[in-house]
């Protein structure tokens, strides 16, 4: 019955945001996106990269800091764990073996958002080498998130613009008063 009700939720809004980019005043907003497409899309194109470099980067640091070389179990258990995700269900019962040499490096770092407030706010962030990680992590999540949301605000039909503009908004001002509230 729970499921049945989230479908009728989720159709409800979308209905709902399929009508209200019919409205003028969201498809004056859809047309002058529309008008600019190639300088905003160059725009979200900085953006995602900006955040992908940052993200991956921070990860890569994160494994030269504190990652440890994985042994042959340890790689099969991340490739078993990769193919578990990408299999269907009836298929998960299969042995996973890597064949031949296997390296790899794994890491691991958790923190609360709070605690990186209580850094940033201290200057920590941009001292603490380790909270510098932690916030370029963090920061570049949140930039491909916007670049991705900002991908479909500008490619997209009207209704997706509608839809994902609104989540964008949605998103950035539930941070925003987590980030203040904390």
């Amino acid at each position: 019955m729970r499921g049945v009700l989230r479908a009728a939720g989720f159709a409800t809004l979308l209905l709902a945001v399929i009508i209200a980019a019919e409205l003028p005043p969201l498809r004056a907003l859809a047309a002058w996106i529309d008008a600019r497409e190639p300088a905003l899309l160059f725009a979200v194109a900085v953006v995602l990269a900006l955040g992908f470099t940052l993200f991956f980067v921070g990860l890569a640091k994160l494994l030269m800091d504190r990652g440890e070389t994985l042994d042959h179990s340890e790689a099969e258990d991340v490739a078993r764990s990769v193919n578990l995700a990408a299999r269907p269900v009836f298929s998960r019962s299969t042995r996973y073996r890597v064949i031949g040499a296997a390296a790899g490096r794994g890491g691991a770092d958790a923190f609360r958002l709070h605690e990186l407030k209580a850094a940033w706010c201290s200057g920590d962030v941009w001292r603490d080498p380790v909270w510098r990680r932690r916030a370029a992590i963090t920061v570049g999540a949140l930039l491909m998130v916007g670049g991705v949301f900002g991908g479909a605000v500008v490619v997209g039909p009207p209704w997706v613009k509608v839809l994902f503009a609104g989540l964008l908004v949605y998103v950035t001002a539930r941070f925003a008063v987590g980030w203040a509230r904390m």
